[in-house]
């Protein structure tokens, strides 16, 4: 089980503009129509800042950001973050994210993007992984890292047990009433994921964060035939 990217040691918060060399020449430049761009509002706060973010990258990377949910492993997260010569309007100026906070606006843009009118009817509650598994996810990684991984197998059995409250807690406004309230939906279902003696100390950006990335890498595992 290869969980080398998400970890401390990685680059992943690092966003890269990939923007060619061109020495003295003149380029011109155009002005796309693909999309709609949503404007960045500069009184955004903090986390919608994040947020713009996490759907402005969704809206040119969702390939990407697919391959790296499927397989989270370094060489497809770097993709979603690098960007080439006419698309850096997406990385706002100042903008400061950990990495799993990053991690999981962008995974939480992507699901909401790709199912809009809901859960997926294929994503029923499922038992949660084995004690094996996530033994075997922790002995993978180096020591440093396990702290990341038990709090990714956490959310993965939230994910799992609760995917209609997840589905509800992160289609919810940032910092609003129905945020607050699918959240406390969710504390049924969080005891029973903690392992024996952990302690979690998660605010609600990174519960959603976690939440999110997990309740997204369970839905790119669907056929998209369905």
């Amino acid at each position: 089980m290869n969980r080398s990217c998400g970890v401390s040691g990685m680059f992943a918060a690092a966003i890269a503009l990939a923007i060619p060399s061109v020495g003295n020449a003149q380029t011109e430049s155009q002005t796309g129509t693909r999309f709609d761009r949503e404007k960045y509002d500069h009184d955004r706060g903090v986390r919608d800042t994040i947020q713009y973010f996490g759907r402005c990258v969704a809206t040119y990377k969702a390939d990407e950001i697919e391959a790296y949910l499927k397989v989270p492993i370094a060489e497809n997260w770097r993709p979603v973050v690098t960007f080439p010569s006419g698309r850096s309007h997406c990385v706002v100026r100042n903008m400061s994210a950990g990495f799993p906070e990053l991690r999981g606006t962008i995974a939480e843009a992507w699901y909401r993007q790709k199912y809009g009118d809901g859960l997926p009817v294929t994503l029923a509650a499922v038992p949660p992984a084995s004690q094996e598994s996530v033994i075997e996810a922790l002995t993978s990684v180096p020591q440093d890292d396990r702290a990341q991984i038990l709090l990714d197998e956490f959310a993965a059995c939230v994910a799992a047990t609760a995917p209609s409250a997840v589905d509800n807690f992160v289609r919810t406004e940032a910092d609003s009433s129905e945020e607050t309230a699918a959240m406390g939906a969710l504390s049924a279902h969080l005891g029973p994921c903690a392992f024996a003696g952990q302690r979690l100390r998660l605010d609600r950006i990174s519960l959603r964060a976690g939440l999110a990335y997990a309740l997204a890498r369970r839905a790119a595992q669907i056929p998209d035939a369905e």
